[in-house]
């Protein structure tokens, strides 16, 4: 018989619903805030699934942005919702589920991905480096935002109905905290090394450290907590 698991990527809503037991049983996020997520934020993003046999044991959720580097525009994802059922933890699933995500974004020339690790240990042996802090403040002006910083999310109409929404539901559920760590840090990882040396303009011979940390050398904002 041949090996139960694989690896799927759902692109349909109803695909996607069919994690969101596995999303509860993992992150306990209010149940209005899950409503909005796979209602809003699903519409467009991916979700990189592990199954054994029909059952999905495993998931990453790649979320999309527009980032905008010195003036220029790339796609980007931002890796949320990292999740394994705990009796299959610790056995190189998510692994498999990483590499098949850079792999996606690889063919989609994207130049790297970022997360916020609960902790960065976790994802060191991937590539991912700190390259900064989260900012808690989501409210500066997008005129403060270009004159302040080289590296940021585009706020397109989309973004800014989820900034809406996303504001509303944390005044519904203030008091139940904010689900981030203590000190919130952004990693990102190489995908697409070609394009994140021109991006860079850099020779294709630098590392992917070299890269990161010619990032890393930015002022960079980034607020986005999904």
């Amino acid at each position: 018989m041949g090996d139960p698991m694989t690896i799927e990527i759902l692109e349909t809503i109803e695909e996607k619903q069919k994690t969101i037991s596995l999303y509860q049983e993992v992150f306990h996020d209010p149940d209005q805030f899950i409503s909005y997520y796979y209602r809003e934020k699903c519409k467009d993003n991916r979700i990189i699934v592990k199954k054994n046999n029909s059952d999905i044991i495993a998931m990453i959720h790649l979320n999309p942005y527009t980032i905008i580097v010195d003036g220029n525009e790339y796609p980007t994802f931002y890796i949320v919702a990292v999740a394994t059922k705990k009796q299959y933890r610790h056995q190189g699933h998510m692994r498999d589920l990483l590499s098949a995500a850079f792999e996606w974004m690889r063919e989609r020339d994207i130049p790297f991905c970022f997360l916020m690790p609960v902790d960065p240990k976790i994802y060191e042996p991937f590539g991912f480096e700190k390259i900064c802090e989260f900012d808690r403040n989501a409210e500066r002006s997008e005129e403060e935002i270009r004159q302040n910083f080289d590296v940021y999310c585009k706020r397109d109409i989309v973004y800014q109905e989820h900034f809406r929404q996303e504001k509303q539901l944390a005044e519904l559920l203030k008091g139940e905290g904010d689900g981030l760590p203590d000190h919130p840090i952004i990693m990102a990882a190489d995908v697409n090394h070609e394009q994140f040396a021109k991006m860079a303009g850099f020779c294709e011979k630098a590392s992917s450290s070299d890269l990161l940390q010619w990032l890393k050398e930015k002022k960079i904002y980034i607020c986005e907590e999904v």
